[in-house]
This record gives C-alpha cells, sequence and structure tokens, in this order.
C-alpha cells in the first residue's frame, strides 16, 4: 500500500499521534488568530469611527453589535481549550511514564 492511499487504521501511531497533534495546533491557532482579527476590528475600525462620531450608534450597532461579545466568547474559549488541552497532555505524560516509555 502506497504512502498516498494509507489509510488512518494502517497508519503507525506515532504517526497518527502526531496527525492529531498538528491538527489541534491548527485548530487552536485559527481560534487566536480569529480572535485577534476581531480585537482589530474593534481597535481599528469601530472605535475610531465612534470616536469620530462617522456612524451613528444605532447605525455603528448594525455593524458592530456583538463585536465584544465575540472577542469575550473567543478568549474564553481559548483558555479553557489550553486548559483542556494542557490537562490531555498531562495525562498522556502520565501514562507513558507508567508504562515506562519514557
Amino acid at each position: 500500500m502506497s504512502m498516498a492511499t494509507e489509510t488512518w487504521e494502517n497508519k503507525p501511531s506515532n504517526e497518527r499521534r502526531t496527525e492529531r497533534k498538528e491538527s489541534v495546533l491548527e485548530f487552536v491557532n485559527t481560534e487566536a488568530s480569529y480572535g485577534e482579527d476581531l480585537r482589530i476590528i474593534k481597535e481599528e475600525f469601530y472605535l475610531p469611527m465612534q470616536a469620530a462620531g462617522l456612524l451613528s450608534q444605532e447605525q455603528l450597532l448594525g455593524v458592530f453589535s456583538n463585536i465584544q461579545e465575540l472577542i469575550d466568547l473567543n478568549e474564553n474559549f481559548l483558555e479553557i481549550l489550553q486548559e483542556e488541552i494542557d490537562r490531555a497532555f498531562d495525562q498522556v505524560q502520565m501514562l507513558v511514564f507508567s508504562v515506562g516509555l519514557d
């Protein structure tokens, strides 16, 4: 079986573990980047437009209605996600140590 057609089940466990880790890291990085984009929108667009009075408060709310909620949700989600990743890593380390594979 060629590497191109190799199924997930046929891959060595260390290769599957590496792919899972890379997928999780990509997800975390994407979510962090999304949060940064939200903060840029708030800092570079919403706040200057509000300060300059370019739009009425109603218009601003129409465009940026839940920007702060999204920022807060993203920050909370990333915090919980990181805690769970750390906890999972600790569990794996304990398992590796307990079976003497370290």
